[in-house]
């Protein structure tokens, strides 16, 4: 692959998957989401479409970024994307096109029909498949990105690996009791990314790929989804800058 068309993918994939889902509809909680898609039911069937293709180019991004990197954490991150990718794109194509067409279907429907079928729209919605499905793709990016900085971190490596760790239980946490999202939440997240700066070195790269592990493992609508890709973002621009002069011996990054 020439350098023109990894840098393509690199930054293309993730600023795409930006700009795309900062216009997600955010379904609020504890409302059908008929509701929701109802007013916009064909671009969310053509975002969900195009998320599609985001997500998985985001996969092929995510492992160009560490492609060239060797040891455990690099072989883990590869291994995660290899999950992320289908796991989580499964998810996006039945949770957002299925949903998207019964909605469309429904549109159609009398008022006496529409309030009939409404049940099912909302238990397609719930299903348990894409509910697990979604668990399994979130975890396997955050997973993804902690290892992928860890495999970047020169100095400190025990912090690195503890904070990883620390930041896959965050994520989990803050999916399983809904508390992603408030101000306790973002504490938390102020406090991880603030450990992994004093903690790890370099700490930009690993600090915002971990950041880019929690935001999307949690979510991808906005603001979520969109944070996630610009700490990507920014840890890619720092390898391509800044860390090409290293290579990889024995687990260590050595200047070249």
């Amino acid at each position: 692959m020439s350098k023109t068309v990894r840098s393509l993918i690199l930054f293309g994939a993730p600023l795409v998957v930006c700009v795309l889902n900062i216009f997600h509809p955010v379904h609020p909680e504890h409302t059908p989401i008929y509701s929701t898609i109802h007013p916009v039911t064909g671009w969310w069937i053509a975002l969900h479409v195009f998320n599609l293709f985001g997500f998985a180019l985001l996969g092929l991004a995510a492992y160009l970024l560490i492609m060239e990197r060797e040891g455990v954490a690099a072989t883990v991150a590869k291994a995660a994307l290899i999950v992320f990718v289908p796991a989580y794109v499964g998810f996006d194509t039945v949770i957002g096109i299925g949903t998207g067409n019964l909605v469309k279907y429904a549109n159609q429907l009398p008022l006496g029909q529409l309030a009939a079928f409404m049940p099912a729209i909302e238990a397609f919605w719930n299903n348990q498949t894409s509910q697990m499905l979604a668990i399994i793709g979130s975890m396997a990016w955050t997973i993804a990105m902690g290892a992928s900085a860890v495999s970047f971190a020169r100095m400190r490596r025990v912090a690195a690996v503890a904070l990883a760790i620390a930041a896959s239980v965050y994520t989990g946490w803050g999916a399983s009791s809904g508390a992603y999202g408030s101000l306790l939440w973002w504490a938390g997240i102020g406090l991880i990314a603030a450990a992994s700066l004093l903690l790890v070195r370099p700490a930009l790269p690993y600090t915002l790929l971990v950041l880019a592990g929690i935001l999307l493992g949690t979510a991808h609508i906005p603001p979520f989804g969109p944070l996630a890709m610009i700490c990507f973002l920014g840890a890619a621009a720092f390898v391509v800058v800044r860390l090409a002069r290293y290579t990889l011996r024995d687990g260590n990054a050595v200047r070249t």
